[in-house]
């Protein structure tokens, strides 16, 4: 075993440089709804050549009472990852009490000269920046490396600190792509938290003035506070929370996936429909435009009820049409989206970040 011994001030720094290198992603993991947890879940299931992965869960999502407990844990564990001295803290933050939550997790990595990358989710992080720009700029300061997945969160970052930007690297969320589905069903599906900022009232109410037969509408995903009545509401499918294994299936069999958001970043609901050949519905949030342009899906401007019955209407009645967005959606996923591209990536940073600490 080789020890290196570095000196800063009366502490004796000890690091070993035994073993492979090993990652740890802290935030909310295993199948709960939010497209953190399924990005970290998607994370775990791949492979690395030069790294090994791990979750600790930093919390279970909104309103979890042990977070307090689970963050001590998070807290601790960074610990035996600086003595080994072979570690990574891949944090992944969005805004709110979770940029402070998690952002404790990258400030102790710093202070223990733990590699950090700090993964910003998030479809407000703009907004939070804005309100709290000296936190952003206290946490991002103390990241090795910063992960975004649009181009305005790179733009939030370079104006709340422009010394920030040579960390920052723009890493799309990425999906295994399966096989070619065998048959689909006259089936849209939407999936994810049932409220106001997924649109899931435009949907239902545009719902309502569709009249096209033998097709279903499948909601899967918790319903929130300000979610829409869906009790009574004809040709719709309601499934409530379901394990995301299940919506995969479903994806498998439906013809149009919908998400008509009024906030996102780069939603992973629309990446796994779109691998399984749906044709796509959306909005002109987060980083949507650029997944959907040209001939990969529709995107909405600030839509209307009406509007959305009627993007809906068309691709129900056009087969055509449907089955081109369907081919072109899954080929743009494949193209730019691919898990196996991504795995690359992730893992030269990772060793490139843990060789710098070494050299430090």
């Amino acid at each position: 075993m080789h020890f290196q011994a570095t000196r800063t001030g009366a502490w004796w720094i000890l690091t070993s440089t035994r073993g492979p290198l090993r990652v740890t992603h802290f935030g909310v993991t295993g199948d709960r709804p939010g497209g953190m947890a399924q990005v970290v879940r998607s994370y775990m299931g791949w492979t690395y050549e030069r790294s090994t992965v791990r979750a600790i869960a930093s919390t279970n999502g909104r309103g979890d009472p042990l977070s307090g407990l689970r963050m001590l844990r998070c807290l601790i564990a960074l610990f035996p990852m600086w003595f080994r001295g072979r570690d990574v803290a891949h944090v992944h933050l969005s805004q709110g009490g979770a940029f402070v939550r998690e952002g404790a997790i990258v400030a102790l990595s710093h202070f223990l000269r733990i590699p950090a990358v700090a993964h910003l989710h998030g479809s407000r992080f703009a907004r939070f920046t804005a309100a709290h720009p000296r936190l952003v700029r206290w946490v991002l300061r103390r990241a090795d490396a910063i992960i975004v997945l649009t181009s305005e969160a790179a733009a939030t970052i370079h104006r709340v600190d422009p010394t920030l930007d040579a960390r920052v690297t723009q890493l799309a969320n990425a999906v295994w792509i399966p096989p070619l589905p065998v048959t689909k069903a006259h089936e849209v599906v939407f999936a994810g938290e049932v409220g106001h900022r997924k649109g899931a009232d435009l949907l239902i109410e545009a719902w309502t003035q569709i009249h096209v037969a033998d097709w279903e509408l499948v909601i899967a995903g918790p319903l929130t506070a300000d979610g829409p009545v869906l009790d009574g509401v004809p040709g719709v499918r309601v499934l409530g929370a379901v394990p995301h294994e299940q919506v995969l299936t479903l994806l498998e069999t439906s013809s149009i996936a919908v998400l008509p958001s009024r906030h996102e970043a780069l939603p992973m609901f629309l990446l796994e429909a779109m691998a399984r050949s749906n044709a796509v519905i959306s909005t002109t949030v987060g980083d949507i435009p650029r997944l959907l342009e040209g001939q990969a899906g529709v995107v909405l401007d600030s839509p209307t009820p009406n509007d959305v019955a009627a993007a809906l209407i068309s691709l129900m009645e056009d087969e055509e049409r449907r089955s081109e967005l369907q081919r072109n959606a899954r080929s743009r996923v494949e193209g730019r989206h691919n898990a196996t591209s991504l795995a690359i990536e992730l893992d030269e940073l990772w060793v490139t970040l843990a060789d710098g600490r070494h050299r430090r």
